[in-house]
């Protein structure tokens, strides 16, 4: 699926007969940190829950069952507040705009706040907010297991 993109960041730079050369730019974001709190605002990345293989949180901009290659992800853009309240707690609000036309249309857009919580050996996290015009409501967690990590997810 496409990430939600509202900035038109690509250009055709040649445009002949049986082909078509196209530009865009994937990442283009600037963040300040305040203390504790950390404001990006552009096209980023935004990657969540825990999964390797099939990631059911990740909701915003995500990679097909199909596709071999997920080391970078595309950006989506969008407006990120990350505030860590205590040094193993992270509180996380995004914003993201979909499709945008003569009037404003949330198709597309996200608005989201998760909670990320470390404990002595993993983490746990939840999520609650609007994906793509649906209420969505998730939960995650990744244990250290010695040699490996167990990771779950539910959404």
């Amino acid at each position: 699926m496409e990430p939600p993109r509202w900035f038109p960041l690509q250009a055709d730079i040649t445009d002949d007969e049986g082909i078509t050369l196209r530009e865009s730019v994937d990442w283009a974001y600037a963040a300040v940190t305040l203390g504790p709190v950390t404001v990006t605002a552009g096209r980023q990345p935004i990657t969540l829950g825990r999964g390797k293989l099939y990631k059911p949180l990740d909701l915003v901009a995500t990679f097909a069952l199909t596709e071999v290659d997920t080391e970078y992800k595309p950006g989506a853009d969008a407006l990120r507040i990350d505030w860590n309240a205590t040094p193993r707690t992270v509180l996380s609000l995004f914003a993201t705009a979909g499709e945008w036309n003569d009037e404003l249309a949330l198709r597309g857009s996200a608005f989201a706040l998760r909670a990320k919580q470390e404990l002595a050996k993993g983490e746990v996290g939840m999520l609650g907010g609007l994906v793509r015009g649906d209420g969505v409501i998730g939960a995650d967690a990744v244990v250290d297991a010695g040699k490996f990590d167990i990771y779950a997810e539910l959404v």
